[in-house]
């Protein structure tokens, strides 16, 4: 949390609210699948959900920021080492609100292509990603913010990137079956420290063996790599030192999996 013109970590308390209003929200879907043939499919799906009375924890930064404008509801959630002086905050106690209105929306889409190779294995190419238009909200303050494309730190809702995206290559035969992901981060803003947080990919493998007949519950042994180039996330001027929402930073994991079908 920030109090003032320095930046610290400060605890915060999370407290119920027994005056909570039932969560509702209007959700409206629209899509279509094609598939031409048994080799393509191509999906889209647009999403929009309208909520009302959205049952979210108030932000603690939101509530400093109030506090130090001279919000008297803000400033009585603030313990203070010096009661007049809101920049002197030990702990912040936040309760569960309801927030008035959020309205968010956006698109899937996803596509797949298959064709056959040598030896009787199929090659599989695909694709899917989800892209948030917007996400308009209301915060504890009564101030409107559009969260698509932003960590909101300022704000209760999540870090949103406005785009992500997958992209794949597999190789199946009886036996064998090997893959390649690409996934895909967009950049988005980091309203704490107003700087861009980079767009951000990695690439994942894996193989797999398949002991006997696949139709007769066989064993299968899993190899994978997750973070194949031991990509570093990005680094934020937070107390974590990265976005714990978003990012992984453990970078690059080995597996092995041993599974039997009976």
């Amino acid at each position: 949390g920030a109090g003032g013109s320095s930046s610290s970590f400060i605890p915060v308390t999370s407290n119920g609210n027994p005056n909570l209003n039932p969560e509702q929200a209007s959700v409206f879907n629209l899509g279509f699948s094609i598939r031409p043939n048994n080799h393509l499919m191509f999906n889209v799906d647009y999403w929009r959900y309208d909520f009302s009375n959205l049952i979210t924890q108030e932000n603690s930064q939101s509530l400093v920021n109030s506090a130090l404008g001279g919000d008297p509801a803000s400033f009585a959630k603030l313990d203070l080492n010096d009661p007049t002086d809101p920049t002197s905050v030990f702990r912040v106690r936040t309760d569960v609100i309801n927030s008035p209105s959020v309205l968010t929306d956006g698109i899937d889409v996803s596509a797949a292509y298959n064709f056959d190779v040598m030896g009787g294995a199929t090659v599989t190419v695909g694709a899917e990603a989800t892209y948030v238009f917007k996400y308009q909200a209301i915060n504890q303050a009564g101030i409107a913010f559009d969260g698509a494309g932003s960590r909101n730190f300022n704000n209760f809702a999540r870090s949103i990137p406005e785009l992500r995206a997958n992209f794949n290559v597999g190789y199946q035969n009886d036996n064998h079956i090997a893959n390649m992901f690409i996934r895909y981060i967009d950049s988005y803003l980091d309203d704490q420290n107003t700087v861009t947080v980079p767009s951000y990919t990695t690439v994942d493998l894996q193989y797999g063996y398949t002991f006997g007949d696949p139709d007769e519950a066989p064993l299968r042994a899993t190899i994978g790599v997750i973070n194949l180039f031991n990509k570093a996330v990005p680094r934020l001027q937070t107390n974590s030192g990265f976005d714990s929402k978003v990012h992984d930073p453990r970078q690059r994991m080995i597996y092995m999996r041993l599974s039997k079908q009976f």
